[in-house]
């Protein structure tokens, strides 16, 4: 069969009758078998290679009426593909061969007869073909195909209308239409489309709907190529908002909103993208939208908040999306400071108008109490759930944002009018409730406080401590409790420990729904700290909520989970006493979690947390340790056997415990037990995850353990010469870069921990392999922890460390000396975290002092060399050559430039990123950018990314090696460098080096650019 297709099939195409083996193959590719349904796949994509294959499919889609509707529309789905990669070169999708102009004019041709089929699918499948063909040949070489569809129009066959319709729509939506064919189209099309709009009566509601649609994507397209309204349109705006008002008057069809949708999100466009011009219709169009969101509220009440099960129409566009884009023009006029003062007298009417449409759901109440996770998913402030509900509060908290005081006085009055009940005579009473409390803690979490004359203790006491109490309706509850989280300031002892109460009832009991166990987890997360001050209640209320937190825990799944796991890592730390009573179901649970997701990095981060805190309690630390140590040793026993993922976070796990630890408080297990295994998984494995976390624990082994891993031995090797093994197997020049990050920090902690005690021969080994990988390393942070081990042995003893690094030879005779200084000097630039550049710095300045000769013949790179004149473009960057320099010149210009930035760092704005109010135009907002950051900048003369730009800010560990971390390394934190001013360390080098020789000062300073010569005289 497959030489078949391969051979004969294949040519067939070209022949009288293309059809009958292209179809038996199309028809294969539908086929349940895979060994029928592949090969048959494999055959279309051969056809494709031919000309006359767009022909074949065309004629099958066209003219085959003996054919059944899923092949024709197939052929349809294969002709849009086979357009799309063969139609043009130019088409970033294209594969050889192109289309000829022959096949090309034929498949023009008769496309068209499709559009009147009586199949709408088949009209669609011919509408996607021209629609695409059109972005490529249109108006050149297919003119008069907007003609022929406008005219179309107009015609009494009502499959031609739909079917070119449609093919308009497609044509002004998605990738189809450009900023090449918008002119024109607009030209031809736009009095047609009006024409049709104004005569809405004499078209089919599909008709109209999909005409407002391609009405819309013309103003979107106008928004795009330009700041102001097109000519056509700005000549006739009023008449067009006038038309699109009427037109979101009419009745819907049969629940559909598509053209009432379309119309307003054409006005919403507008606004947003022609203030200046739209300005003058304010007046009118908020009127109209004021009005239509208080009319349709009654009937949005019935089908949508009050029904048990509401559906959308299935485009989206029905009542709820309707709704959605006339609150989305409210909130385009708020976003504009020009505008945005015709709601300030509007605000409590506003509010009003929002809380209604607020309101929770029957089916969102329904979904909410079976599903937790959609519950905290749907109430999270970054949700992707789009609902009348999620854009009233959006707007609620911008116009808060926006008016501040005017906003707070509102809303004092609005709350006056919260309902205190009416379960007898409206059993939906507490929703408007639940409401003005969500709208109260939206107004919290922004940073302006409420102004003095707002009684939110009123609030607190009248309403919130009412709702809750346990008779409390569920979700009014669970309002009241998330609304506690933001009024954590505002709140006194008293107060507080009510919400505390009632937080730790919801989580202790068993029959209280999650909604209520989720809000509650709020609260005892925001008041965890607070608890901690209450030395007396802390034990025993820690006692309380933490068994009710892990059943909770344990019954979590995705979204809850996390949450879950927050909680109890806010109330572990409470109270040692509370914590330590309930310790071991802590850790049970902790590792049944682990066990389950040890994939997810997120989860796995809270749980090394809590792990983490129970280590740091003393009367904790023994029995945690003693816990651990079983799980971890099975664990690390049935590797391989076992996921590589849960081995990698175990070990992960395993040097959280241990890294606050010093030797004396340590179990014994850890070195007894766990390191054996540990090791021998580090010298077999090839995975570079497992790899990397090696690297760390093994850093911590060799800084708790020091040399007693001499002392440590199984069989003939030492501690020490297992780790050294894995040292040697991580540096091999054939090992993958991920899985030699965190080697140089490994060699690093040997050599300062153990130097003393290993030999010479140990210690010119280590620094070989390290030069080896130094000379194929790539990444920015494996060349930073390899250099580190060099910056370490000069730091320690200069002379020995130079001398070791001339007795050694690297391939093509390079000098170990020369190569070291050529990598350190280019890429200190690039060094991240405070500690290691300011080693890097204080090293490069003890090489500086140093008076061996053998360092005056190094050269180094120097300064890019300038072929052209002009901006340098990223092409230019990678093609740059660079002038020589001698080693102390750079490192002098290294150090000034250290200094330079330390400088920048004082002088620097507090912050950066504050945005400032933007209501330009889309040209004026580009226009404000410096075009300079969108490339990059240069630095020292060469081209820094823009993505790199704040790199050395930015990073705080090493990049791809979270692991470890240098602020709380106890070897870094008691490091007497780690403490040095560097900004005032380098003036006194500065000053110390004039003073001491001002000649050779005077030799480095003539050789500096006019911009370095000035920072140092300044």
């Amino acid at each position: 069969y497959q030489r078949r297709v391969r051979g004969s099939a294949l040519g067939s195409l070209s022949m009288e009758n293309p059809h009958s083996i292209l179809l038996k193959v199309m028809s294969n590719t539908m086929h349940a078998d895979s060994n029928i349904r592949e090969p048959a796949t494999t055959a279309l994509a051969n056809f494709s290679l031919q000309q006359g294959y767009g022909t074949a499919l065309a004629d099958i889609l066209v003219n085959r009426e003996d054919v059944s509707l899923d092949l024709r529309q197939l052929a349809g789905v294969l002709l849009k593909q086979y357009i799309k990669q063969h139609w043009t070169a130019g088409s970033n999708d294209f594969l050889e061969p192109e289309v000829d102009q022959q096949n090309k004019n034929h498949i023009k041709q008769i496309l068209p007869k499709c559009l009147n089929h009586s199949s709408s699918k088949l009209r669609t499948a011919a509408a996607m073909a021209i629609s695409s063909i059109a972005h490529w040949d249109w108006p050149g070489s297919w003119s008069g195909l907007l003609e022929f569809l406008l005219e179309a129009l107009e015609s009494k066959d009502q499959n031609l209308v739909n079917g070119c319709v449609v093919c308009l729509d497609m044509f002004a939506a998605g990738d189809n239409l450009t900023d090449q064919h918008f002119e024109q189209f607009l030209k031809i099309a736009y009095p047609g489309i009006i024409r049709v709009l104004t005569n809405h009566q004499n078209y089919p509601p599909l008709v109209i709907s999909k005409i407002m649609a391609v009405t819309f994507n013309l103003i979107k397209w106008a928004a795009i190529v330009d700041t102001k309204p097109p000519e056509l349109i700005a000549n006739s705006l009023s008449a067009l908002f006038k038309l699109l008002l009427s037109l979101m008057q009419l009745p819907d069809n049969n629940g559909d909103y598509e053209l009432q949708v379309y119309a307003a999100q054409t006005i919403v466009t507008f606004f947003n993208s022609f203030t200046s011009a739209s300005k003058p219709f304010l007046s009118e169009i908020m009127d109209f939208v004021w009005a239509k969101l208080t009319q349709l509220f009654p009937l949005f009440s019935k089908n949508v908040i009050e029904a048990s099960t509401y559906a959308d129409d299935d485009n989206g566009l029905g009542l709820e999306a309707f709704i959605l884009v006339l609150l989305e023009f409210i909130h385009t006029i708020l976003s504009k400071s020009a505008l945005r003062i015709v709601l300030k007298p509007l605000l409590l009417n506003l509010f009003c108008l929002l809380f209604n449409y607020m309101q929770m759901t029957a089916e969102q109440i329904d979904t909410w109490l079976k599903d937790p996770n959609k519950y905290v998913a749907d109430e999270d402030d970054d949700t992707y759930t789009y609902t009348a509900r999620v854009k009233s509060s959006e707007l609620v908290r911008d116009l808060f944002s926006d008016f501040g005081i005017e906003a707070w006085n509102a809303l004092g009055q609005v709350l006056k009018l919260t309902p205190s009940s009416g379960k007898d005579s409206n059993p939906s009473w507490w929703k408007m409730r639940e409401v003005c409390t969500r709208a109260l803690g939206i107004a919290l979490e922004l940073e302006d406080r409420p102004p003095k004359n707002f009684d939110l203790h009123s609030y607190i006491t009248n309403v919130l401590l009412t709702d809750i109490q346990p008779s409390a309706v569920v979700f009014l509850r669970a309002r009241a409790l998330w609304c506690s989280v933001k009024l954590v300031p505002y709140m006194d002892k008293k107060e507080a420990m009510h919400f505390l109460s009632q937080a730790d009832s919801a989580i202790s009991d068993p029959d209280i729904p999650f909604p209520i166990k989720i809000s509650a987890c709020r609260t005892i997360h925001s008041m965890a700290s607070y608890m901690k001050e209450m030395k007396d209640v802390a034990p025993s209320m820690t006692k309380r909520m933490i068994p009710g937190v892990l059943k909770l825990l344990a019954e979590s799944t995705e979204d809850t989970l996390h949450l879950s796991i927050d909680t109890l890592l806010a109330l572990v730390p409470v109270s040692e006493e509370g914590t330590y009573s309930l310790l071991i179901p802590i850790i049970e649970n902790v590792l049944s979690i682990w066990a389950k997701y040890y994939k997810d990095t997120l989860i796995v981060g809270g749980l090394k947390e809590i792990i983490e805190v129970l280590s740091s309690f003393p009367s904790c630390r023994e029995k945690t340790q003693e816990r651990l140590v079983g799980p971890f040793f099975n664990i690390l026993a049935r590797y391989p056997d076992q996921l590589p993922g849960i081995t990698q976070t175990c070990i992960e796990i395993l040097n959280s415990v241990m890294s606050p630890c010093s030797v004396d408080k340590l179990n014994s297990d850890f070195i007894n037990k766990l390191f054996p295994k540990i090791i021998q998984i580090l010298l077999h494995t090839s995975d570079h995850e497992i790899l990397q976390t090696g690297s760390t624990v093994l850093m911590t082994y060799v800084r708790i353990y020091g040399n007693n891993l001499l002392k440590w031995r199984e069989g003939n090797a030492s501690g020490l010469d297992l780790v050294l093994q894995f040292v040697a197997k991580i540096l091999s020049p054939t090992q993958v870069e991920p899985s030699v990050i965190g080697a140089g920090l490994l060699v690093s902690k040997i050599i300062t921990k153990l130097g003393s005690d290993i030999s010479p021969e140990t210690i010119v080994a280590l620094s070989q392999a390290t030069l080896l990988r130094l000379v194929t390393a790539e990444s920015s942070s494996v060349i930073q922890q390899l250099v580190f081990v060099f910056i370490r042995m000069f730091l320690t003893n200069l002379e020995t460390s130079l001398q070791i690094l001339s007795s050694i030879q690297l391939p093509d005779n390079k000098n170990a000396l020369e190569f070291l200084f050529q990598k350190w000097t280019k890429h200190h630039t690039e060094f991240f975290g405070d500690y290691c550049i300011k080693l890097s710095i204080v090293a490069l300045s003890k090489v500086f002092l140093c008076q061996d000769t053998r360092l005056d013949k190094i050269e180094v790179e120097g300064e890019p060399v300038k072929h052209k004149e002009g901006v340098k473009t990223r092409q230019d960057n990678e093609q740059a050559t660079f002038t020589r320099e001698p080693l102390k010149l750079k490192i002098f210009k290294l150090i000034l430039r250290e200094h330079q930035l330390k400088i920048e760092e004082i002088e620097a704005p507090a912050d950066l990123d504050s945005e400032e109010e933007d209501d330009l135009d889309f040209d004026d907002e580009m226009s404000s950018i410096p075009i300079s950051l969108s490339e990059g900048f240069m630095e020292g003369g060469k081209f820094i990314e823009a993505e790199k730009l704040d790199q050395r800010l930015v990073f705080s560990g090493l990049e791809g090696h979270d692991d470890y971390d240098e602020d709380s390394d106890p070897d870094v934190i008691n490091d007497p460098l780690n403490s040095v001013n560097l900004k005032l360390l380098l003036e006194e080098f500065f000053t110390t080096f004039l003073k001491s020789n001002p000649s050779a000062f005077g030799h480095f300073f003539n050789q500096l650019s006019q911009f370095e010569q000035k920072h140092i005289q300044k």
